[in-house]
């Protein structure tokens, strides 16, 4: 019964990409130049949602202008200042230093004729949402559940046993990461779980988790509320150093390259990520408005699910499946979020194939 519900559950999900826009089939591209604002591209996030800008933007016939070094709000706007000049009309940018760049950025875009979009974040002060859901330029943006994101990991290491957890955030006043913490403690009260420590944004990390062990030798627990790449190696080698191996059990959000390995050495649960298609959606929602075929008349928001990996195995389907080298979705799967090249496009249903993402959905297109 259970491989019986799988097959139709795959087969909906192929019907719903599959069919929904042959008669965009023939209809030349529009050209047009994208800007892509991000920080870097070393890291393996930064480098993963780049390749997933590039995914849609080639499907769509369109040329990508990647800019980086956006490390500061006025890094940001600069980024953005240098897209527009090289002639962009649509950009495309994480908001993840905070809000106060956004004004700047949107009356930058509504000079110049400029449309954009927000991926991975959401803007959390009023008076700047406000501003900029007044913008005609701005189309929207997405993010993933934050909160759901951190409420979960917080309840599975409460299954593994833990009792007295250790927080790691990457900033203070970074929506994404506030509300992660938000889900994280609400959890921690209804589990019975004890939040010993909270490390913020730490310069050395090895230094950070050794000195928290030394005051807190209950800890059994570890949640990374972002910022994999840069956090757990080094706090994994000061909890080894302990003498803590297996002893502390470890969450992290946002997939690293090294995953594999730490769940091979058991220095890792479980993990959540492979969100990197928040990029893609948001170029497919941004080329929508540039085609005048705009999804909805007022700014709005997809939601990007997260995947959840809990050993070497599902990592390993993660590199195949989603940054391997055939990406996730094909060109004419990607047209299919497009009302230029799918009539019946509609907002809702734009979502409901977003929300289809996972790897049992790749697997079912790609056989």
């Amino acid at each position: 019964m259970r491989r019986t519900k799988f097959i139709f559950a795959c087969v909906l999900v192929m019907a719903v990409i599959g069919t929904a826009g042959a008669q965009g089939a023939g209809k030349k591209a529009v050209p047009f130049k994208f800007g892509f604002s991000i920080w870097g591209t070393s890291d393996g996030h930064g480098r993963y949602v780049t390749e997933a800008t590039k995914w849609a933007v080639k499907a769509m016939g369109g040329d990508l202008v990647i800019d980086t070094g956006a490390l500061s709000p006025d890094a940001q706007i600069t980024s953005i200042e240098n897209l527009i000049q090289a002639g962009c009309k649509i950009v495309s940018f994480c908001a993840y230093t905070g809000d106060a760049c956004i004004p700047k950025i949107a009356q930058l875009c509504k000079d110049n004729g400029v449309y954009f979009v927000i991926w991975d974040t959401d803007i959390t002060d009023p008076k700047v949402k406000q501003i900029v859901e007044a913008n005609p330029y701005y189309v929207g943006n997405t993010n993933e559940d934050q909160f759901s994101t951190g409420y979960d990991g917080v309840a599975q290491l409460a299954k593994l046993g833990v009792k007295n957890l250790v927080l790691v955030k990457y900033g203070i006043g970074v929506a994404t990461c506030d509300d992660r913490e938000k889900g994280a403690l609400k959890a921690a009260q209804e589990k019975g779980i004890k939040i010993a420590y909270t490390i913020i944004a730490p310069e050395d990390a090895k230094k950070a988790m050794q000195d928290v062990l030394v005051s807190h030798p209950e800890v059994d627990g570890l949640f990374v509320l972002g910022g994999t790449e840069s956090y757990l190696s080094p706090m994994n080698s000061a909890i080894a150093a302990a003498g803590k191996s297996g002893k502390v059990r470890i969450a992290s959000i946002d997939f690293s390259d090294a995953m594999k390995g730490m769940f091979a050495s058991k220095s890792l649960d479980l993990i959540y990520g492979g969100h990197i298609v928040t990029s893609t959606f948001a170029a497919l929602m941004a080329v929508n408005a540039y085609y005048k075929t705009p999804l909805s008349a007022k700014p709005y928001k997809v939601h990007i699910p997260y995947l959840k990996l809990t050993s070497s195995a599902e990592s390993e389907a993660y590199y195949s499946l989603v940054v391997g080298s055939v990406p996730p979705y094909n060109a004419d799967e990607l047209k299919k979020f497009v009302k230029y090249y799918n009539d019946g496009l509609t907002l809702d249903s734009f979502q409901k194939m977003v929300s289809q993402y996972s790897i049992s959905d790749i697997q079912a297109r790609h056989r």
